[in-house]
């Protein structure tokens, strides 16, 4: 099996970048880039595989392990608004894909009230923490977040009234203000029913 820096070399060179605007267009230093590069790291700390993939337009298990992307498609039965009624299609030819080749989606279970009328008690929540990397991304959006300090929720977040910090907003429950993030992972997915679940 081929080490990952290897397919991030050959995703440079299709795209015909030199690995100083590969660290430019992720923000990551140009020297960590070089030792990607050489293939001395195995598993890159924090962010950087999720980052790097996002900048070279590829998945992140594609970059990590070699696995081509992995869909799931649904059928669409058309579209729907508030209190208006629709009429399913069986023989539709519509899908929803729904794309799951994102290693760094994680699940959260809602527990308490303080989410009510959003998020019910026990809901899977599911965010992505590749999906938060600047503010447009995840600003005014539900997240699981973490602070700096080392505790993590699962709030709105809005801008706090400090230079870097932000203010966490519940649906239930008073809001915390100017934090500081540690990370960030918007939510892209709410199971209702835990059925669906597959068991261990």
């Amino acid at each position: 099996m081929t080490h990952w820096s290897e397919r991030m070399m050959k995703r440079l060179k299709q795209m015909g970048w030199t690995q100083r605007e590969l660290a430019r267009r992720t923000g990551i230093d140009e020297q960590n880039i070089r030792k990607y590069a050489q293939g001395v790291i195995d598993k890159p700390r924090g962010d950087v595989l999720p980052r790097i993939a996002k900048a070279l337009s590829v998945s992140v298990i594609w970059l990590e392990h070699g696995a081509t992307i992995q869909q799931m498609s649904i059928p669409s039965f058309g579209y729907v608004g508030a209190g208006e009624q629709f009429y399913p299609d069986q023989n539709t030819k519509d899908v929803v894909s729904i794309r799951a080749d994102d290693l760094d989606l994680f699940a959260v279970q809602v527990r308490g009230e303080s989410g009510l009328p959003v998020y019910k008690p026990g809901e899977i929540v599911v965010c992505s923490r590749s999906a938060g990397f600047s503010e447009n991304e995840f600003l005014n959006r539900d997240c699981a977040v973490q602070l700096t300090d080392g505790r993590a929720y699962l709030k709105r977040v809005g801008r706090g009234s400090k230079i870097g910090t932000y203010t966490l907003h519940s649906y239930n429950a008073p809001p915390i203000e100017n934090v500081m993030l540690e990370w960030c992972a918007p939510v892209v997915m709410v199971i209702r029913d835990a059925s669906l679940i597959a068991s261990k």
